[in-house]
C-alpha cells in the first residue's frame, strides 16, 4: 500500500484537486468563484492528463519485464566511498528477467570473485593482463560467465591473458578512473612491460553518468575541471535533500518530475563532454605509467542516441584519438543497418544488452585489432 501511494500519489493528488476545484466551481453562486474553480480544475486536470500520458507511454521494458534472482536482491550492492557502490559479497548470483506473461528474457549466473565478475578462462600464470572497464555491457548483464566480452576476448587470445572484469551495471568513466587511482588497483601485479592492455567499453550515456545525472549513482566519484586541471572533488551528492519526506518521495516518483526535472532528464552540456574526455585521458596516463595501453571500444551500433548529436560524439571520439587513445567502433564491426535488420541476434530481446553471439563477434575483432596494433 505504501509503495502504491508513493508511485501513484502525485496522480491521485492531481485528480483529487481537479475534482475538488470542479466542485468549487459548480456550487458557488458568485461568478468569480465559479471561474476560479473551473480554471483551477482545468489546470489540475491537464496536469493529471500529462502525468497519466507519461505513465501510459513509459518504456515497454520497464512495464513489461521483471528482474529477480539473488543479484537483484536488496543488499547485493553496498556503498563505496571510492566508487559509489560495489558488490558486497563474493559468490554465485542468479539473475533472471521475465516478461509480464512469464516468458524468459534471460536466466544467467554471475560469479563474483574478489569483488569483480569472474572470467573462467583467465590464466593466473599468464605473463600479461587484460583489464576491462565499463558498465553492464562489460560486466555481461544477461549472460553467463563464459559468455562475456572479456571471456571471448581471452578465448580469441588463446587464454594468454590474466583477465580482470571491472565492469558493473551503471558504471561510467568516472568509476574507471577512481579504480585506477585506488590502492586496490595498485596492488594488482602487472605483467611484462608493454604486454598489459586495458579496454574501456563506452556507450554515449557515459558522458552524462560522469556528470552525475544518473539516479542510481547518487554518491559516485565526482570529477571537476578546476583551473584547467581535472581533480577528484569528492562524491556526487547523496539522495536529494528531503527525499525521505513522503510528499517529496511522491513527487520524485512521479513521471512528470522524472521527465522534466530529474537529473536524468538533462542533456549533456559541452562541459560534460570535456569532463568525460579528461577523465579517460587521465586514466590513460595512469595506465601508461604502469606500462599498459588503453583502448576505447565504443558501442555505437545503435542509431539516434538520446541526449546527443552525432557531431558531438564524433568530436568526442576525435579528441580521444588526438590524445593517442585508440578508439575502436562497434559500428565498424557490425554496421547499424545490419544490427537493425536482425536486432534479436545481437541484442537480448526485451532487454537490449548484447547477446553472447554479439559479445563473441565484437571480442574476436577487438583482439585481432589490438594484436595488430601491438
Amino acid at each position: 500500500m505504501a509503495d502504491f501511494l508513493v508511485n501513484h500519489g502525485y496522480l491521485i493528488f492531481l485528480v483529487t484537486c481537479s475534482a475538488g476545484f470542479l466542485a468549487g466551481g459548480i456550487f458557488p453562486a458568485r461568478t468569480l468563484l465559479k471561474q476560479i474553480g473551473f480554471n483551477l480544475a482545468a489546470l489540475f486536470f491537464a496536469l493529471a492528463l500529462f502525468e497519466g500520458y507519461l505513465w501510459m507511454t513509459a518504456g515497454e521494458k520497464e512495464k513489461n519485464t521483471t528482474t529477480s534472482g539473488s543479484f537483484a536482491a536488496k543488499g547485493t550492492f553496498i556503498d563505496s566511498p571510492d566508487l559509489g557502490y560495489v558488490i558486497g559479497k563474493d559468490g554465485l548470483y542468479t539473475a533472471r528477467k521475465t516478461t509480464a506473461d512469464g516468458g524468459a528474457v534471460y536466466d544467467a549466473r554471475y560469479t563474483i570473485h574478489d569483488g569483480i565478475r569472474a572470467t573462467p578462462n583467465s590464466t593466473d600464470t599468464a605473463g600479461r593482463s587484460a583489464f576491462f572497464f565499463g558498465c553492464s555491457v562489460t560486466f555481461g548483464t544477461g549472460v553467463n560467465d563464459d559468455q562475456t566480452l572479456p571471456f571471448y576476448f581471452n578465448e580469441a587470445a588463446g587464454g594468454h591473458y590474466r583477465v580482470y572484469n571491472f565492469g558493473l551495471p551503471g558504471y561510467g568513466p568516472h568509476q574507471m578512473l577512481a579504480l585506477v587511482e585506488s590502492s586496490r588497483f595498485e596492488e594488482i601485479p602487472a605483467g611484462r612491460e608493454g604486454k598489459d592492455i586495458a579496454v574501456y567499453s563506452f556507450i554515449p550515456d557515459h558522458i552524462r553518468r560522469s556528470a552525475g545525472y544518473s539516479s542510481w549513482d547518487r554518491s559516485g566519484p565526482r570529477y571537476e575541471i578546476r583551473n584547467g586541471n581535472l581533480v577528484r572533488a569528492g562524491n556526487f551528492d547523496h539522495p536529494l535533500p528531503g527525499s525521505e519526506i513522503l510528499p517529496v518521495k511522491i513527487w520524485h516518483a512521479s513521471r512528470t518530475w522524472k521527465k522534466l526535472f530529474s537529473p536524468e532528464s538533462k542533456r549533456a552540456a559541452t562541459g560534460d563532454f570535456i569532463r568525460a574526455e579528461e577523465i579517460i585521458k587521465k586514466a590513460n596516463q595512469l595506465l601508461q605509467a604502469r606500462g599498459m595501453r588503453l583502448f576505447v571500444l565504443t558501442w555505437d551500433q545503435r542509431k539516434n542516441p538520446d541526449h546527443f548529436t552525432p557531431q558531438q560524439l564524433a568530436d568526442f571520439y576525435r579528441a580521444l584519438e588526438k590524445a593517442h587513445i585508440p578508439v575502436i567502433h562497434v559500428s565498424s564491426i557490425m554496421s547499424p543497418d545490419v544490427y537493425e535488420k536482425d536486432t534479436d541476434r545481437y541484442a537480448i530481446k526485451n532487454d537490449g544488452h548484447p547477446t553472447p553471439f554479439f559479445h563473441r563477434t565484437v571480442a574476436g575483432h577487438l583482439f585481432r585489432q589490438i594484436d595488430r596494433e601491438r
